[in-house]
């Protein structure tokens, strides 16, 4: 609620010092820079099992066994838009579930939002196929199976970390995820395995909320914004440092325990 107050009141001034200049987007964003012209609308996107996104198939020469896990991994995402008109922008005003970005701040200068889209299915390009480089040496399959990926319509790296884990759930010598694990999460990759930071945790943790996930896995440079963050229902978080920790993490929940560092957020969590 204060949070709503605060825009009110920002955009009370605004509109009371700027008039007709404001509402007809006359005035320049780095003079008035709460308008549809120069926000851009961030929220929680879908939720992506990675059983709809990952295949995994052995190799002919020296095949590996396949499995499909018990559990259910699943990645989370961000959606950006522009708001239609001058209604749909006080309408995100309003609603404490989008936030209000400066344009600026996602779409470099000369470019649109098509451009940072095209920019972004890149980099789900390499993020892939690094999370399958990875996961395959980390099972010591590589050249054992290989793993292909339907992103079409994601865009960047941040659902690096949970591809990575589906692949690996699948070629590990035992299912991590058994009996039936369901971990959403978000982190992308470095070279080395290392998971990263990455944008938008919060809007990421509240659209995985409705699932009731067992936990959700984020890197631990966010961990702090994800506490902070209002749920309506118990999510354990479980920040991990790289692939091979997040994997154990995963098995350690399965077993029933809880891993180190974990934070319990929402209601009590058992």
């Amino acid at each position: 609620m204060r949070r709503v107050l605060l825009r009110l009141v920002l955009v009370a001034g605004l509109l009371g010092g700027a008039g007709g200049a404001w509402a007809g987007g006359l005035l320049p964003c780095d003079v008035v820079g709460a308008h549809p012209d120069c926000q851009l609308l961030v929220t929680g996107g879908p939720v992506l099992d990675t059983a709809d996104l990952v295949t995994v198939v052995a190799g002919a020469a020296d095949p590996v066994r396949v499995r499909e896990p018990a559990g259910r991994l699943h990645a989370t995402t961000i959606e950006v838009s522009e708001p239609d008109d001058l209604g749909a922008w006080w309408d995100a005003v309003l609603d404490p579930g989008v936030e209000l970005v400066a344009r600026d701040l996602l779409v470099p200068p000369g470019q649109d939002l098509a451009d940072v889209a095209a920019e972004g299915t890149a980099a789900m390009d390499e993020a892939s196929g690094r999370a399958a480089d990875l996961a395959l040496a980390l099972t010591g399959t590589t050249g054992r199976a290989t793993a292909t990926f339907a992103t079409d319509g994601v865009g960047g790296p941040s659902a690096g970390l949970m591809l990575a884990l589906a692949v690996a759930a699948r070629l590990a010598p035992e299912d991590p995820t058994a009996p039936g694990l369901v971990v959403a999460g978000t982190g992308a990759l470095d070279a080395d395995g290392t998971v990263l930071a990455v944008g938008g945790v919060d809007h990421k943790l509240r659209a995985a909320a409705a699932l009731r996930p067992d936990a959700f896995l984020l890197p631990v440079e966010d961990l702090a914004l994800a506490r902070r963050t209002d749920v309506p229902v118990a999510v354990l978080l479980v920040p991990v440092t790289d692939l091979a920790d997040a994997l154990d993490a995963v098995a350690q929940l399965a077993a029933g325990r809880v891993p180190g560092g974990a934070v319990p957020l929402g209601a009590s969590v058992p």
